[in-house]
């Protein structure tokens, strides 16, 4: 009787143990994956950068591919561009390429096998300018890139900044009211910036600061020997660029955040930045003091007052080819960017 209650006993814990030992294998689906690290981004350039990654485990079958991929938003996967390269265990090198300058972008490994794909940690670069070019800084020494559109000639050559503003002080040196508060930033009469968001480590190096037309209406919002350009200087270089219908194109970044190359979103028509102006989508902030647009419109104060409560702005779209001047109330916080004095 104690040897058959024995055997039971034996019977159940081996049943029990394997059951548990398939239960553990259930719950913990990731065992089966591959293990891979994501290898320090090298040799950024304004289009192409190196990376790679390490597989330390196959998981439970044999790795078919592996290589990162890349994107502008903070978790890029298969669905994203992406290399292969190689297969099985061990470290590779890869090439991304397809990049748009001076952007942020996000960068990991991965390894496939037949139970899935796994990710390695997450890597954030920048791109750098194109060597073509002259800078300028402002009184805080930020420094912007520049772009010289048509030809000394014409009469729609003018040199720009290829960045939007991004200064906190007034070309005197004095500072630039910084407005977070929505009820604030809705009753300002007097000039203010913010960063979208009110969230600086972000946006500022990227997207520049958003101004209301009162900063604006100062004249000291850019550096010494350049302004901000007039609804005139606007038209003058929709104009040359030829017309609202299609020069918007022309001056916008290329690329979508949906396919990871931009920061513009889909489906961004007609972008192929040929004046080199690089437009990119900063969004803005309306006059009530809340936030929005990021991904969609590039809007940018002119100088040129419209009436008591308005003033002209030149905008870009992420879902129209061309751009357009239109009128915005003087209490919305929009891009700036400035125009060589000539």
């Amino acid at each position: 009787m104690k040897f058959s209650y024995l055997i039971l006993c034996l019977a159940a814990s081996v049943f029990f143990a394997g059951c548990s030992k398939s239960d553990r294998s259930k719950n913990n689906p990731s065992s089966k994956l591959p293990t891979v690290t994501t290898s320090a981004v090298n040799n950024i350039t304004s289009s192409k950068a190196g990376s790679g990654g390490n597989v330390t485990s196959q998981g439970n079958d044999v790795v078919t591919a592996r290589g990162v991929c890349w994107s502008t938003t903070s978790q890029p996967s298969l669905s994203n561009l992406h290399t292969t390269d190689g297969t099985g265990t061990g470290t590779f090198t890869s090439s991304i390429s397809a990049l748009n300058q001076n952007t942020p972008y996000f960068v990991r490994a991965y390894a496939t096998n037949s139970s899935g794909t796994s990710y390695g940690n997450v890597l954030n670069f920048t791109t750098t300018w194109d060597s073509a070019g002259s800078s300028l800084s402002d009184i805080e020494g930020n420094v912007y890139h520049t772009v010289t559109i048509g030809t000394k000639r014409t009469l729609g050559s003018h040199t720009w900044m290829a960045e939007n503003l991004k200064t906190t002080l007034y070309n005197d040196g004095t500072a630039i009211t910084l407005v977070t508060d929505n009820d604030a930033w809705k009753g300002m009469t007097a000039a203010a910036y913010c960063w979208y968001n009110n969230d600086a480590p972000t946006y500022k190096n990227t997207y520049g600061a958003l101004y209301n037309f009162y900063a604006v209406e100062t004249g000291k919002l850019c550096p010494m020997g350049w302004h901000v350009p007039s609804d005139s200087d606007w038209v003058q270089l929709i104009t040359y660029l030829g017309g609202e219908d299609v020069d918007g194109g022309k001056l916008k970044a290329k690329g979508t955040l949906e396919a990871g190359t931009g920061l513009w979103k889909d489906p961004n028509y007609g972008a192929t930045n040929s004046s080199g102006f690089t437009g990119i989508p900063a969004g803005h902030r309306v006059y009530t003091g809340t936030f929005g647009y990021m991904g969609e419109h590039l809007h940018m104060w002119s100088s040129t007052e419209f009436n008591f409560s308005d003033a002209w702005l030149m905008g870009l779209e992420f879902n129209f080819t061309g751009a357009s001047t239109s009128t915005e109330s003087k209490p919305t916080g929009l891009s700036v960017r400035c125009i060589r004095n000539n």
